[in-house]
């Protein structure tokens, strides 16, 4: 954890639709894509918000794993058209395939809470959206009035390049060439233009605009990959609270505070998913900005700082502190899995990583990465034994069972594999998503 924020713990395996949507897209502009209007909806009178003074009065924050989890806390507010000010690395704004783009849309704006968590947020054979396609989902389906996209930018205000940023968007596949030329930069460290027919803002954190308006505000942990380069440089805590700060200045009026931690489609690596829990108490208690720092946040914190000298002695020592204070954290359990892993106490760190994962399930990611251990080591019984735990953790998630299938045939178990692989096979998979599942799979 010298770098909690860099580099990814593993890949994983049911992220590969993203994966190969991304590798896919061409690497000239893509062509201008013709948006038709969202589809018209029952005229509802929309409902008085209720609204609080960003990060001056408390809040209670929404955290989801995938950006797309946060599509129905947006949809309820789309009657007063708030805009969206969201932090990220990602912009989200992948196109949705032309092929599912009027079901999905229909499902955004019309369908049930569950029936949206199932088709666009959670890890399935047949998606209809991917995480990369949360803001385009919503600005076609009419939730937001404007978009203010916060830039994690290293550098200063004048370092940001109007050029540079059009590339980049037009090389995600982001926007059309219509799109990118309508951005200008006015005003330093702002560049401003319409994406989906809405007025679109990517600004620097030192230069946020004034809003008038109510709005929804809306953190990924990926904000932070580019910014945090570790404790002994930029120390994580004065950087939360130098953003939130930042935030807290401009007075908005908050209707709704999504958090997204992107454990899930392996952006941000396990070690570090104890941040959207820290973040999202900022939002309830925004008083922690101008007083101490609380316990458990300096605990942590010089935990993260010794890890720099090697000192897992008293790393050890602060997470089992921490550890007794807190006895439901399932962050805190799985920092202590990783502190005796170093102590080569393999037996007490699997306990540790039991408790984590029924604290919290996604921590079950991390029977893949040792899986992937166990398979170096030639451990055939570890790697089947860490993948059954995996599937045990996140039973029907089809891309578990895919690993699975896939470990049994390379290591002669034909028969459980076939087993597995004719579920699969029944499967409805997306052939926009996965097109050579069905081949694969024979």
């Amino acid at each position: 954890m010298k770098q909690i924020f860099l580099g990814l713990i593993l890949g994983l395996i049911f992220v590969c639709g993203c994966q190969k949507s991304e590798e896919g897209s061409p690497a000239t502009p893509p062509p201008q894509r013709q948006i038709p209007p969202a589809k018209a909806t029952s005229p509802q009178p929309a409902a008085a918000l209720n609204t609080t003074a960003l990060l001056r009065n408390p809040i209670q924050p929404t955290l989801v794993e995938l950006p797309t989890a946060a599509l129905p806390v947006w949809r309820e507010a789309r009657g007063n058209k708030p805009a969206l000010v969201f932090l990220s690395q990602d912009p989200f704004l992948a196109p949705i395939p032309e092929q599912v783009r009027a079901e999905a849309l229909n499902l955004v704006q019309d369908g049930t809470k569950q029936e949206m968590l199932t088709r666009v947020a959670t890890p399935a054979a047949d998606p209809l959206l991917l995480p990369s396609m949360a803001l385009s989902a919503a600005l076609e389906a009419g939730f937001f009035s404007r978009v203010v996209w916060v830039l994690p930018s290293k550098g200063g205000i004048d370092e940001l390049q109007l050029k540079t940023f059009q590339e980049q968007l037009l090389g995600l596949g982001a926007v059309d060439q219509a799109e990118a030329a309508s951005f200008t930069q006015t005003v330093p460290g702002t560049f401003a233009g319409t994406v989906r027919g809405v007025p679109f803002q990517a600004v620097h954190l030192d230069a946020l605009p004034a809003i008038e308006a109510p709005i929804v505000l809306h953190l990924d942990l990926s904000y932070f990959l580019p910014l945090y380069q570790g404790e002994i440089k930029t120390p994580l805590y004065p950087l939360l609270a130098k953003t939130h700060l930042a935030l807290r200045d401009k007075q908005w009026q908050a209707v709704a505070v999504t958090l997204s931690a992107s454990n899930l489609n392996g952006v941000i690596p396990l070690a570090s998913r104890f941040v959207a829990a820290d973040a999202a108490l900022i939002y309830r208690e925004p008083g922690v900005l101008d007083g101490a720092m609380p316990p458990d946040w300096d605990t942590r914190a010089r935990a993260l700082y010794l890890e720099n000298f090697f000192k897992k002695e008293e790393v050890r020592v602060l997470y089992e502190e921490m550890e007794q204070r807190l006895p439901k954290d399932a962050s805190v359990k799985y920092a202590l899995y990783q502190v005796l892993r170093q102590f080569k106490e393999g037996d007490k760190a699997l306990v540790k990583l039991q408790e984590a994962v029924k604290l919290d399930k996604v921590y079950a990611l991390e029977y893949l990465a040792l899986a992937d251990v166990a398979k170096e080591q030639n451990l055939p019984a570890q790697v089947q034994r860490m993948l059954t735990l995996a599937n045990e953790a996140f039973p029907g998630n089809v891309f578990m069972q895919l690993r699975m299938a896939g470990f049994l045939k390379a290591s002669g178990h034909a028969e459980m594999a076939e087993k597995l692989l004719a579920d699969l096979r029944k499967q409805s998979w997306s052939a926009i998503y996965y097109p050579d599942m069905a081949k694969q799979l024979e």
